[in-house]
């Protein structure tokens, strides 16, 4: 991994770009990469992978020196709506407030208790490192409509914060 200026929209900015190779290199697969650029100096990354048992979220930083080692920071609860995948998270930034505690990030992520992933739902977690997460309550902020026991259900979450502070998801 290399860093690199460009323009973009006029703005001049530091961006990642992948050389030939691996980037990070795990033993199962990666998927659905959360980026944040911005930040601090780093670049940071949030994505879905597999453990052998089930999905979690995995986090690393990319530097002018790479990239860091991938860390397991959030997996599935013991028991509930996401007990075997939890997957798929979609990081912002700011000022959240939940029961009396103030939290820097947001992580909207895919949870199911399924093995195949049906009937999945968004859950949200908040940290105030990145690394470290509370989730939010013990149900999803989001539920698939209708009977999705066979079927995907909802998940696969892209939020937006506006500078006014509100928050848009696509899923």
């Amino acid at each position: 991994v290399s860093l690199l200026t460009c323009s973009f929209l006029g703005v001049k900015m530091n961006a990642a770009t992948m050389s030939t190779g691996t980037v990070l290199t795990r033993y199962d697969f990666d998927y659905a990469p959360s980026v944040m650029y911005g930040d601090g100096s780093q670049i940071k990354m949030w994505w879905g992978g597999g453990t052998g048992s089930g999905d979690a979220i995995y986090y690393a930083t990319a530097s002018s020196s790479g990239w860091s080692t991938p860390v397991k920071v959030m997996q599935k609860s013991a028991s509930g709506w996401d007990n075997y995948h939890t997957c798929d998270p979609s990081v912002i930034k700011g000022s959240f407030n939940v029961n009396g505690t103030t939290y820097t990030y947001a992580m909207y992520y895919t949870g199911t208790y399924d093995a195949v992933g049906y009937d999945s739902h968004i859950g949200v977690a908040f940290s105030n490192d990145g690394t470290t997460w509370v989730k939010y309550a013990s149900n999803p902020v989001i539920s698939p409509t209708g009977n999705a026991a066979s079927q995907y259900g909802a998940g696969m979450p892209s939020v937006y914060m506006s500078s006014s502070g509100l928050i848009t998801m696509m899923y």
